[in-house]
């Protein structure tokens, strides 16, 4: 169960299972952090009124209790919660229990961090260092032992709405360009932010782009041919996945682990020259 919630933050398509579990066994931080919430499943069911059937004993008249959750898989939560008698139990809606076992989970995990000496990259002033995540290209230190996302979050949900997912010519205009509503919590304003960071720096990026650099890239792909069709191929596609990423193309962002995994494993039998 825990080696499925690692795979579920993991967006990249077309996994290969073998090396995923390697990987989860390996990486302390994703086994700790999968592992505690696979083990605080079935509390913060309980928190909202759903308990399994081995625990129907300890609960109150009122609860539902669940027959079939998590047997054999992990069953889906979203599709779960969209069950009409769990939308009208006291009054609540489906949403509303969905959003509040994600809080209840964003909780959890800023308490096991903490209290394994985590906190939030903060500066001197003490407010959000984000720019530390753009300069390091990842949100997670683990040297430092600090994640922005060490902050507090509620229940609601505004940056999954519709209205913040509306693209127009400059993007989304909310998450890119628009005000930022000060009413957000803390964790929703750190991620408009964070978003905004990154996005920055892809737009610098993109004015100096490696890509159109037409000397360098010809040198490679020259180096490449001489390797064969296969090398030659593979850096070929490898080049495409890149161009499209540069473009804003979400999908290849989500697949370019797979092209560079390809384009290694056949320069890994390219027989190397002598000096």
């Amino acid at each position: 169960m825990a080696f499925n919630a690692d795979i579920s933050w993991d967006n990249s398509l077309n996994k290969d299972m073998d090396e995923a579990r390697d990987k989860f066994l390996n990486d302390r931080y994703r086994y700790e952090s999968s592992l505690a919430f696979a083990l605080s499943i079935r509390y913060k069911l309980y928190s909202i009124g759903l308990v399994l059937e081995k625990d129907a004993g300890t609960c109150n008249e009122n609860a539902i209790v669940v027959k079939t959750f998590l047997r054999r898989r992990m069953f889906s939560l979203k599709k779960f919660f969209k069950k009409k008698d769990i939308d009208s139990e006291a009054g609540k809606c489906a949403k509303e229990k969905f959003d509040a076992v994600v809080a209840l989970e964003h909780r959890r995990w800023v308490l096991e961090k903490v209290t394994a000496g985590w906190r939030a990259p903060r500066d001197k002033n003490g407010n959000l260092d984000l720019e530390q995540c753009v300069q390091k290209g990842k949100v997670k230190n683990e040297l430092e032992s600090t994640h922005p996302c060490i902050v507090y979050g509620t229940e609601e949900t505004p940056l999954s709405t519709e209205e913040y997912n509306k693209y127009s010519e400059s993007g989304r205009e909310k998450w890119d360009v628009a005000d930022i509503d000060p009413d957000l919590d803390e964790l929703d304003l750190m991620s408009i932010k964070l978003h905004r960071c990154f996005r920055k720096r892809a737009n610098e990026y993109k004015k100096n782009n490696p890509m159109q650099r037409e000397s360098d890239i010809e040198k490679l792909r020259k180096l490449a041919e001489e390797c064969g069709e296969d090398v030659s191929g593979a850096f070929r596609q490898y080049c495409f996945c890149l161009e499209n990423i540069l473009e804003g193309v979400e999908n290849y962002t989500r697949q370019y682990s797979n092209y560079e995994k390809r384009l290694k494993k056949y320069l890994r039998v390219v027989p190397r020259k002598p000096c």
